[in-house]
């Protein structure tokens, strides 16, 4: 019976030992599944900020697209726009001298007729001709 004391002993003891080496395997086990829980979280948190910034940028190329589209509907608004004045100025510019003056040119009696309504031709005339170098100056900064 000590024979079978002895080996139950022995036997208890090398249960102990091969538990002892069970509870540090399932420490590092544990260790290691806690260290690639947090290396997952962090991979979580760094992928939520890229998509993030990723949606930010998204975002931002969207609003310009809509700020390109904007301003090309404006160029085009104000090339008709120019392009109308163009017209209306060339109008003016190539209309006829005042009724009753012959259409030679005669700029004398142009000069006459303004000189004897008061300057009102002639008046009439600079504003025009103001309103003509406004216009080249903005067609100029086109």
């Amino acid at each position: 019976m000590t024979a079978e004391l002895e080996c139950l002993k022995a036997s208890a003891a090398g249960l102990e030992g091969e538990l002892s080496s069970a509870r540090d395997s399932k420490a590092k086990a544990e260790k290691e599944a806690a260290e690639s829980r947090t290396k997952a979280e962090e991979s979580q948190r760094e992928a939520k900020a890229l998509q993030e910034k990723a949606k930010k940028a998204d975002d931002q190329a969207v609003d310009a697209k809509r700020k390109v589209k904007a301003a090309e509907e404006e160029s085009a608004r104000l090339a008709e726009e120019n392009e109308r004045l163009a017209e209306q100025l060339a109008a003016v510019v190539e209309r006829p001298v005042a009724e009753g003056q012959e259409s030679n040119g005669d700029a004398n009696a142009a000069a006459g007729k303004g000189k004897k309504n008061g300057g009102i031709a002639n008046g009439h005339e600079a504003v025009w001709e103001k309103k003509y170098q406004v216009a080249i100056k903005e067609k100029e900064k086109m």
